[in-house]
């Protein structure tokens, strides 16, 4: 996208991608992990923030392990202040897929770039993410309608960014 919109990273800033492996075992989404008689994790496909994420649901404690697929309104630094906005690749399939943990039973969620949540916590980090969503998707079609002849995406991000009101310059 740099090279494209000016936005976003160069291909320079990316981290070699390792030595290739051989997979035991993938999944695709709608399988079960058993762990003991009475425990199993279902595996789901939750793209959005990515387009193949996957994570995993713990029916038996309701809890989910979904790694970044959850991003509330961007992803914080260690002093809690925004560190980078969020993202989503697949805009027409996020929302649904957080209305979908929304539909979950859950007590307890684990990610990558968050403090574990419990109860109440949880259900406001998954409100909160799909209301940043819905936002984004206002102010974006609001700006589009006032300007027909249409717009950057560097503009878009920058209305978008003063919507939000937190989002640090520099990324």
């Amino acid at each position: 996208m740099r090279k494209e919109h000016d936005v976003g990273f160069g291909l320079e800033s990316l981290p070699p991608d390792g030595k290739k492996r051989r997979m035991d075992v993938t999944f695709s989404g709608g399988e079960t992990i058993g762990l003991a008689d009475d425990w199993s994790l279902d595996v789901l496909h939750v793209p959005g923030h990515s387009h193949g994420h996957q994570a995993l649901y713990d029916r038996k404690h309701k809890a989910v392990y979904a790694s970044d697929a959850l991003r509330d309104r961007g992803c914080p630094k260690v002093d809690g202040s925004m560190g980078i906005p969020i993202t989503y690749y697949d805009v027409d399939v996020y929302p649904s897929i957080l209305r979908y943990f929304e539909s979950l039973d859950l007590d307890g969620f684990y990610s990558g770039q968050f403090p574990a949540m419990q109860g109440e916590e949880t259900k406001n980090f998954i409100s909160e993410s799909r209301k940043t969503v819905e936002l984004f998707d206002r102010v974006i079609l609001r700006e589009l309608g006032r300007h027909p002849e249409g717009l950057t995406l560097e503009q878009l991000i920058e209305t978008v960014a003063n919507a939000v009101g937190d989002w640090p310059r520099d990324t």
